[in-house]
């Protein structure tokens, strides 16, 4: 990939990733408190957190903020990268994406969001493997998933006829159908 199409691709994601966040601010004005360590219900040992979904339910998860992977913004306190590109790179150093550079997965913990941005063709496939790699991470299934506070979306560099708007997880109602 040429240095030019990097950075391209670079200031689309983190432009996708500013919209998705923009757009979820407005929705969620007040911000609500950041994911807290729960006890499993079973009496285990092991940690999680509680994200709270748009209809306010609690959604258990996984403890994907210090799973060891995912990443804190340093620009932006409460802010995480859970794989992809975002545009941080020391010099002239080569910017080493977490996890795939199929896609951008940021979380919010000020407002419980979640923005992936689809970073390359075909976008019906690379959706399907976002899904796939979010349910893994979270350790949740469909209905959860549905009911997550996120953002879907593709820049007009990838594809124009979807840029734009929320696409959606491929599986809930109301998503937007992506060829393969």
């Amino acid at each position: 990939m040429s240095r030019t199409a990097f950075w391209i691709l670079a200031l689309a994601s983190v432009g996708l990733l500013a919209a998705g966040t923009l757009f979820y601010l407005n929705l969620n004005p007040e911000p609500e408190a950041p994911p807290m360590v729960t006890p499993d219900p079973f009496g285990s040992t092991n940690d999680g957190v509680i994200i709270t979904a748009v209809g306010g339910e609690d959604i258990r998860a996984r403890d994907f903020v210090n799973d060891g992977e995912t990443e804190p913004d340093p620009g932006n306190p409460g802010t995480y990268f859970l794989a992809g590109y975002f545009g941080y790179c020391d010099g002239d150093e080569e910017c080493e994406p977490i996890a795939t550079s199929d896609f951008n997965i940021k979380y919010d913990s000020k407002i419980d969001a979640f923005t992936i941005g689809l970073a390359t063709e075909p976008i019906g496939e690379v959706r399907k493997r976002a899904e796939a790699f979010l349910m893994k991470k979270l350790g949740i299934g469909e209905n959860d998933m549905c009911a997550l506070n996120y953002y879907v979306g593709t820049s007009y560099w990838v594809n124009e006829t979807y840029s734009g708007g929320n696409l959606g997880w491929s599986f809930c109602p109301g998503s937007i159908a992506l060829p393969d």
